[in-house]
């Protein structure tokens, strides 16, 4: 595995291996005030559909899926439309070896590519669209991603976060965030208000940037994945996400949804 990768990763990659059949790896989506049901699969389908439908998507567009997991968004967008060239990429050989395994429907084209995020193998110019869901808190810099996304965009090409940004706690929460790294690191920019996020994407190019908090409604999640009292004691990757719940619970994460253009006269 390589080094810079989450350790809970691992148990996502075994669950999958045994069986498990959803290629989501994010947390689920649930509107305030409607009824918490399906399941994790049903909240993070619902997720992806928000996602994409951010995307404002058409068929014969390239698009490139940053950090594409096991290829959950990229299997929706192959079935729902038509003549996309889609290319996955992530840090990961594991993950992709996993991708590999979908096959493209309705003249779709695939392209898995191993590379880091923060360096896009890619000229400039090369996609219509770019999805990054739920990833870019582990890269070295959002500064350094988010200009070359601006790079790879064509121009109006349009850019898809979603992004879980932690708001600096009390000096009571540091062990807490201790926690979280063990198993959710490398986390290399916590502590980052909205605001700055908006900052980051302006200062590489993007204009129309739209953030969206919906941090209540990602919040449900915890109900289906969260372990007993009797494995947080022993588990290092369950005290993490205890830790995760607690900042979520406690005000102290917001979860966005963003979306941003790059417009031809860049």
């Amino acid at each position: 595995m390589p080094s810079s990768l989450p350790l809970y990763l691992e148990a996502i990659l075994e669950d999958f291996l045994e069986g498990h059949e959803s290629r989501s790896i994010h947390l689920g989506y649930w509107p305030v005030g409607s009824k918490i049901s399906g399941g994790l699969v049903a909240g993070q389908a619902q997720l992806d559909d928000l996602v994409i439908k951010a995307g404002d998507l058409a068929d014969g567009l390239s698009v490139l899926d940053v950090a594409c997991g096991l290829g959950g968004l990229i299997e929706k967008l192959n079935a729902r439309y038509r003549r996309l060239e889609l290319t996955g990429l992530n840090i990961d050989p594991r993950q992709l070896n996993i991708c590999n395994r979908l096959r493209p429907k309705a003249n779709n084209m695939f392209r898995w590519v191993e590379a880091d995020a923060s360096r896009l193998p890619f000229p400039d110019a090369s996609f219509d669209r770019l999805f990054c869901v739920e990833a870019m808190f582990h890269f070295a810099s959002r500064g350094e991603f988010l200009s070359e996304a601006f790079r790879v965009l064509k121009p109006e090409g349009r850019l898809v976060v979603t992004d879980i940004l932690l708001i600096m706690p009390a000096t009571a929460f540091l062990e807490v965030h201790a926690q979280l790294l063990a198993g959710y690191g490398p986390w290399p920019e916590p502590w980052i208000a909205p605001r700055q996020l908006v900052e980051h994407c302006a200062n590489a190019g993007f204009t129309d940037i739209h953030l969206i908090n919906i941090t209540a409604e990602t919040f449900p999640t915890y109900r289906f994945i969260m372990p007993s009292q009797g494995v947080l004691s022993s588990d290092p990757l369950a005290r993490s996400l205890a830790a995760l719940h607690g900042l979520h619970a406690n005000g102290n994460l917001v979860y966005c949804l963003g979306s941003a253009h790059r417009h031809s006269w860049h």
